[in-house]
């Protein structure tokens, strides 16, 4: 997926249960008991809930699904075989076993290509879909993260990203920049990160599949 350059332990974005004791991540946030899920007025509010269910599993799928992979990304097939002899058993999450990747991470914690997700869908809402804003964006992140989820930087961040974004003209024109940093390494760079954050075009535009296409 990337190259991990910088260590996420500072995230703090982990799944709390819900008690009655205020969170340990911000004093200010109190759970009490049977509380609803905080989205439920949404549901009730909207006639296309189906609708609505879909979007949030996109959302949640992205976050969790990339969350519960960190169990396993990079490490052999027969490493995981060994980690978890019994094939019959899901991976226990946020308890698996860590490894020299994950144990960089907070368990419970998603990694870059979420973070990412999150620039390219306020990209497509803030500015639909301006590429110059989404550089800005990613510059940002790199440097400070998400402070209002206590990163300190951005963590994960891959060889064939860091090169772009630090090349000469890369805010004024992002996808000239990268396409002759991917001409420079005889488009030998082919990774499979777009892929893994291309949904957001579809939450975003969900009623047009041209526009989803486009993005």
């Amino acid at each position: 997926m990337r190259n991990t350059f910088t260590s996420c332990t500072n995230r703090r974005r982990t799944v709390e249960n819900r008690t009655s004791l205020p969170s340990k991540n911000n004093s200010n946030i109190t759970y009490s008991p049977n509380e609803p899920d905080l989205l439920e007025c949404l549901l009730m509010d909207y006639n296309d809930n189906y609708l609505i269910n879909c979007l949030l599993g996109c959302a949640y799928g992205q976050a969790l699904g990339d969350a519960y992979g960190l169990s396993t990304e990079f490490e052999k097939r027969k490493t995981v075989a060994s980690n978890y002899p019994d094939r019959s058993k899901i991976i226990p999450f946020p308890d698996y076993k860590l490894t020299g990747h994950s144990s960089r991470c907070e368990r419970g914690d998603w990694t870059d290509e979420t973070d990412q997700w999150i620039l390219i869908l306020e990209t497509l809402i803030e500015g639909n879909g301006d590429e110059r804003i989404f550089a800005k964006k990613l510059e940002r992140w790199i440097e400070y993260g998400f402070p209002e989820l206590n990163d300190s930087a951005g963590m994960g961040l891959g060889a064939n990203i860091q090169q772009v974004v630090f090349s000469h003209g890369y805010l004024r024109n992002p996808i000239e920049t990268s396409r002759m940093i991917w001409e420079h390494g005889n488009r030998q760079a082919a990774l499979n990160e777009a892929v893994m954050r291309y949904s957001a075009a579809a939450f975003v535009h969900f009623d047009g599949l041209e526009k989803v296409t486009k993005a």
